[in-house]
C-alpha cells in the first residue's frame, strides 16, 4: 500500500504522520486541529486571540502536549483549520484513526511525492493559512509566512511600470513579485534545497508571476555570494543586490506606515551578509525604507575557520577568550577548557586556536555572540540544532526588574558606536571563575545584552532627536528575548514598534528587498 500525500494550493507537498518523531524534519512540522479546544488543551494560547480571526500561531506546548503530542518544549507551528471542506479531506485522507472517529489534529511533515505509482495525492484546493503569529502580552507577532498560501501585500504609494522579483535568503527561502502596486509573496520553503533544479525554480517564478517570460524583470537579491539563488539568477540581465539587514528594516517600517518618516531600527539576526561579505546581524540602523545608514551596534567576533563555527560554536568563544586572556587557553580552569581537551576530535582545532594559527572570518552577528555565550557557560555539543541558546533562553524566565547585569562600554569603530562585545565575555569569565551557576550566568548576560542594546538605542534616539525604535530579524522570533529588549527600551522612554504583517523572520526577505528597492527609486531622498 502506498502513501497518502497533501499537495496544498502552493503546490508544497506534505504526509500525515502519527509520531512527530517520523517527521523528515522536526522543525518544519506542522501541527494541524480541527478545533479550537484541542489547540487550546495541548498549546498554550489565549482564546482572546483567536477571537480576533487569528488562527496560525507559533507556540509552545502545554504540559498535555508535550505529552501527547511534541515530546519536548519549544515552538511548533500550529493552526486551526476553519474551512470544513478542507478539515474534511485531511481528516477522511490522512489513513489516522478512522473518519466520524473524533480525529482532534494532524502533524504534517512535508515530504515530495514518489514515483510509487501506488501512492496517492489528496488535492487540498482551499487555504489554510498564511501567517504564523507568536503571541507577546497583549499582542501577536507575525513569525513566519507559511508552506501552504501564496500572500499580498498592497503598496501604499502611486506604483511606476516597473517590475521586480525578489528572492529572498536560503533560509526560510521566499520569492516575491511587485507589478501594480502589489507584492506577491510565495510560500515560505524553509532551508531551500528542494529547488537547486533550474526546472523547479522555475515553475516557481512562472507561478507567482503569472507567466513564462520573466527574464527582463529586475531582480532583486541578498548580498551573500555564497548563496545557490545566485546560481539561478546569474540569466536575468539586470540584477540587483540590497544588505540583508536593510530588507528587514524596511519591510517593519513600512509596516508601521513609516514611509517618509524615519526611525531607528535594531536588526539582530542569524547570518547576513554587507555588500562586501562581511557577516552581519547586530545592527542599529536610522532612517527610512529605501534610505538608511548604520548607526550603530555591537562589536564582531572572531569565528575560527569561517562558517564551520555554525556548526561548531565552541570555537567562538574559544577564539574570544584567547583575545581577551595574556596566555594559553590551558591556563583556564573552566568547563569549557576541559570537555574540549578532553574530546579527540576537537583537539587540533582547539590547539590552533590556542596557537592563532588558524584562519578567522568575523561576524557581528547576534546568533554568533549568543551561540559564543551559549558555548562558554554551558557547553553541549548541540551542532545539530543552530539555534540551540536562543531556544534556552525562551526557557528561562528572565526577572522584569533585574539588578545583576554587566555594565558594557560603548567604543567607536570606523566612527560608529559600538557596543564592546569582549568586554561583556571578560565579565563573564570572571564570573564563571567563581563557579557561578549556569543558568543564573546566562539570565545575567542576557539582561545585559538588553540593557546595551536600550543605552546604545537611546544614544542614537539622542544624536537624531528619535524616539521611534523597530525590532525585527530571526533572532528576534524568540519570544524570551523580544520581549526583554522591547521592555528595556521602553523603560528608556522610547516608543517600540513591531512587525505587523510581514513577518519578523528571514521569510519576510524577499518582500523587504521589494519594499526597500521600490522606496530606494529616488522618492523624496
Amino acid at each position: 500500500m502506498g502513501r497518502v500525500y497533501f499537495r496544498f494550493p502552493s503546490h508544497r507537498t506534505f504526509i500525515a504522520v502519527d509520531d512527530i518523531k517520523k517527521a523528515r524534519n522536526i522543525n518544519r512540522v506542522y501541527i494541524l486541529f480541527f478545533d479550537k479546544s484541542s489547540l487550546t488543551k495541548y498549546f498554550s494560547i489565549n482564546e482572546r486571540f483567536m477571537k480576533d480571526g487569528f488562527d496560525c500561531f507559533y507556540i509552545p506546548p502545554t504540559k498535555e502536549g508535550i505529552e501527547n503530542i511534541t515530546d519536548k518544549e519549544g515552538y511548533f507551528y500550529t493552526a486551526i483549520i476553519k474551512n470544513e471542506k478542507a478539515a474534511l479531506l485531511l481528516q477522511e485522507n490522512s489513513g489516522i484513526g478512522r473518519p466520524g472517529n473524533g480525529l482532534k489534529f494532524l502533524i504534517l511533515s512535508e515530504e515530495q511525492s514518489t514515483d510509487d505509482s501506488s501512492d496517492k495525492i489528496i488535492q487540498i484546493p482551499h487555504e489554510i493559512c498564511s501567517i504564523f503569529y507568536m503571541p507577546l502580552d497583549e499582542r501577536l507577532i507575525p513569525v513566519t509566512y507559511s508552506p501552504f498560501n501564496f500572500t499580498e501585500i498592497e503598496l501604499k504609494e502611486n506604483s511606476e511600470d516597473s517590475q521586480y522579483l525578489s528572492f529572498g535568503n536560503e533560509a526560510n527561502f521566499t520569492v516575491s513579485f511587485l507589478e501594480n502596486r502589489t507584492v506577491t509573496v510565495s510560500p515560505c520553503f524553509g532551508e531551500l534545497e528542494s529547488l537547486y533544479e533550474i526546472d523547479a525554480m522555475n515553475l516557481l517564478v512562472n507561478t507567482i508571476i503569472g507567466r513564462s517570460n520573466f527574464k527582463d524583470i529586475t531582480v532583486l537579491k541578498d548580498n551573500n555570494s555564497f548563496s545557490m539563488i545566485n546560481d539561478y539568477i546569474n540569466r536575468f540581465s539586470s540584477v540587483k543586490t540590497i544588505d540583508h539587514i536593510y530588507s528587514h528594516f524596511a519591510s517593519v517600517l513600512f509596516d508601521n506606515s513609516f514611509i517618509k518618516e524615519k526611525g531607528i531600527g535594531i536588526i539582530y539576526d542569524t547570518i547576513s551578509y554587507s555588500s562586501d561579505n562581511i557577516i552581519m546581524g547586530s545592527e542599529i540602523l536610522y532612517g527610512r525604507p529605501g534610505h538608511c545608514i548604520i548607526a550603530g551596534g555591537w562589536k564582531p567576533v572572531p569565528l575560527p575557520g569561517g562558517s564551520i563555527a555554525n556548526i561548531e560554536p565552541w570555537r567562538i568563544p574559544l577564539a574570544i577568550l584567547k583575545n581577551i586572556i595574556p596566555g594559553s587557553l590551558d591556563d583556564l580552569d573552566i568547563p569549557l577548557i576541559k570537555r574540549v581537551r578532553k574530546n579527540n576530535n576537537f583537539n587540533y582545532i582547539y590547539q590552533a586556536i590556542d596557537n592563532k594559527d588558524i584562519d578567522y572570518t568575523f561576524s557581528s552577528s547576534m546568533h554568533h555572540i549568543m551561540s559564543a555565550i551559549g558555548e562558554l557557560l554551558s557547553f553541549e555539543e548541540a551542532t545539530y540544532d543552530l539555534d540551540f541558546f536562543e531556544k534556552k533562553i525562551d526557557k528561562i524566565s528572565s526577572p522584569s526588574h533585574s539588578k545583576d547585569h554587566y555594565i558594557i562600554p560603548v567604543i567607536k569603530d570606523n566612527g560608529i558606536p559600538v557596543i564592546d562585545t569582549f568586554s561583556l565575555f571578560i565579565q563573564l569569565l570572571e564570573d564563571l571563575k567563581s563557579n557561578i551557576e549556569g543558568d543564573k550566568l546566562i539570565i545575567k548576560a542576557v539582561e545585559s545584552i538588553a540593557l546595551a542594546t536600550a543605552e546604545l538605542a537611546l544614544t542614537i534616539s539622542g544624536c537624531n532627536d528619535e524616539k521611534n525604535v523597530f525590532l525585527c530579524g530571526e533572532i528576534f522570533r524568540h519570544a524570551g528575548l523580544l520581549k526583554l529588549v522591547s521592555s528595556r527600551l521602553t523603560e528608556k522612554g522610547l516608543n517600540v514598534h513591531f512587525p505587523v504583517n510581514i513577518p519578523i523572520d528571514d521569510s519576510g526577505i524577499s518582500a523587504g528587498q521589494s519594499i526597500y528597492y521600490f522606496y530606494s527609486k529616488g522618492r523624496d531622498a
